[in-house]
């Protein structure tokens, strides 16, 4: 579930990247556009790295992933 949920929010900041990249290259920039574009970014980022960081929290307490250092304890 969360490896899909990383790609699509990936493919979703990249897509926001491009857009805000568009605005920004023309010479009129639209402030309202740009500002909410990149909110919009900003909350997406959080999100990934939550979704990134539950399952690094998960793995480390896997208990396969702890089984090798528990043999060398004995």
């Amino acid at each position: 579930m969360t490896v899909n949920n990383t790609k699509n929010i990936s493919k979703v900041i990249h897509q926001l990247d491009k857009q805000i990249l568009r605005i920004l290259s023309k010479k009129e920039i639209d402030e309202r556009t740009l500002s909410t574009l990149t909110s919009i970014r900003i909350e997406y980022v959080q999100e990934l790295n939550s979704i990134i960081s539950s399952k690094n929290t998960r793995d480390m307490y896997d208990k396969k992933y702890w089984e090798p250092y528990r043999r060398n304890e004995l």
